[in-house]
Parts: C-alpha cells; sequence; structure tokens
C-alpha cells in the first residue's frame, strides 16, 4: 500500500482553483473572493450597456483603480483605509483592506465609452456595448 502525504492547504488551493475555472468556463462572470474586504456587487444591463454598481462606503475615489483588460475583463481595484486613531472597540464588524473584483461579460464592450462615477459610497461603471452592425444590402448590377 502505498503511502500518500495528505496536504490540506495544497487541496483546498486546488478545489478553489476548480471552482474558479468553472465559474470561467461557464462564461457568468463569477468570481470567487476570499477574505478582507469584498465589496458587494450588482450587475445588470439593457440594450446599450452594462451596469455595475458596487458599494464601497469609505473609499475615496484616489484609492480606486478601474480597467478593462483587451480580453474584456473589468477589474476594480482599491483599498479601504484603516482608520487611523487610537479607538478601543467593543465590536469591530467592518472590513478594511486591499480588493480586487473582476468580471466578463458576455458581449464586447465599447472601452472608449466606459464610465464611472463614486456617489454616496456607490461606484457605479456603465460599460456601452459595441453595436452590432446590421446586415446590409449589397446591390448587383448584371452588365
Amino acid at each position: 500500500m502505498a503511502v500518500v502525504r495528505f496536504e490540506p492547504i495544497r487541496e483546498l488551493e486546488r478545489f478553489i482553483e476548480r471552482v474558479g475555472d468553472f465559474f470561467e468556463e461557464a462564461g457568468k462572470g463569477i468570481t470567487l473572493e476570499i477574505g478582507g474586504f469584498v465589496p458587494r456587487t450588482n450587475i445588470w444591463e439593457d440594450e446599450n450597456a452594462y451596469y455595475v454598481e458596487m458599494e464601497l462606503p469609505g473609499v475615496k475615489k484616489e484609492d480606486l483603480e478601474i480597467s478593462l483588460r483587451e480580453d474584456g475583463v473589468l477589474i476594480v481595484r482599491g483599498k479601504k483605509a484603516v482608520p487611523q486613531d487610537e479607538r478601543q472597540y467593543l465590536r469591530a464588524e467592518r472590513k478594511f483592506g486591499d480588493f480586487q473584483r473582476s468580471f466578463a461579460f458576455p458581449e464586447p464592450i465599447d472601452a472608449s465609452g466606459i464610465a464611472a462615477e463614486l456617489k454616496d459610497g456607490v461606484l457605479t461603471i456603465t460599460l456601452p456595448k459595441v453595436k452590432k452592425e446590421e446586415p446590409k444590402a449589397i446591390k448587383v448590377e448584371i452588365q
């Protein structure tokens, strides 16, 4: 009988990787985030654009970075700073720290028209869809 070394951390990493691969292949743009501050996010669409709304109370706009990769994946990075004072907490439930979220979309994005607004602790990103060209009829003249 062979002895197999059990490495729980490595097994957990493999499991998380497999779950991430599953959702990536499903094309749903779902990401798996573990630990730290993870902003709650809603994504919706209409015929012209996708909209990403992310709760970011206490996050300053200068602490945000938004980018769109060539493959159409939106990445939002930022930092929710820890209060710098001498508080002695009786209860601490708020989370702080660096965060990164990424989202894939089923249709191409028009990168030139992306807009973002941070208002009342909510980041709203508008990602216009690439306009589909209507099929054009070509008139052929026979000589």
